[in-house]
């Protein structure tokens, strides 16, 4: 039982290693119309679906972490929000929804226009006093081109959760 937590564990930890280096890093960011998706949030609030608050949680704080040294998010923002979506993922994933694929996929899309939202309040509006329109017309775009990538992200999930699942011995 213990082997399949920690191999499915470590196989999170990569997984949520590569999305940060692809959103992140220079030379791998996916960009449409000068927007990334975010694959981060898709992955944790999957995490909180399939395993519960603690590792959801703790892999959140792990990625906001990650991208708060490694790219122009505001400091602490990320790891924060992310480490409190997988809480609250994995709380009220279980209890409230059946169907955790679709479930999750939505609720990725929801708070990655959340995310978008803070974003400019605490950085683009504080900062650069940008216009709030243009802001959430960025923030549509990266809901919508997260959206597919959304997908792949569950589904990677799912597949490492179906392989190292819990055993009731």
């Amino acid at each position: 039982m213990m082997k399949n937590k920690t191999a499915r564990i470590i196989l999170y930890v990569v997984l949520t290693v590569c999305a940060a280096v692809l959103q992140t890093a220079r030379g791998t960011r996916i960009e449409v119309m000068g927007v990334s998706p975010d694959m981060l949030v898709s992955i944790i609030v999957a995490v909180g679906f399939f395993d519960g608050p603690y590792i959801a949680g703790s892999l959140g704080l792990f990625a906001g972490v990650l991208c708060a040294t490694s790219s122009s998010w505001p400091e602490g923002l990320p790891a924060l929000f992310l480490a409190l979506c997988g809480v609250l993922c994995g709380v009220t994933g279980k209890r409230y929804f059946r169907s955790y694929a679709v479930a999750s996929i939505l609720v990725a899309l929801v708070l990655i226009f959340v995310r978008g939202l803070i974003d400019y309040v605490f950085y683009y509006q504080m900062v650069y006093s940008a216009p709030f329109g243009s802001m959430l017309l960025k923030t549509l775009v990266k809901t919508a081109i997260s959206a597919p990538l959304s997908v792949l992200c569950v589904f990677a999930v799912s597949l490492i959760n179906r392989r190292f699942p819990e055993r009731r011995d």
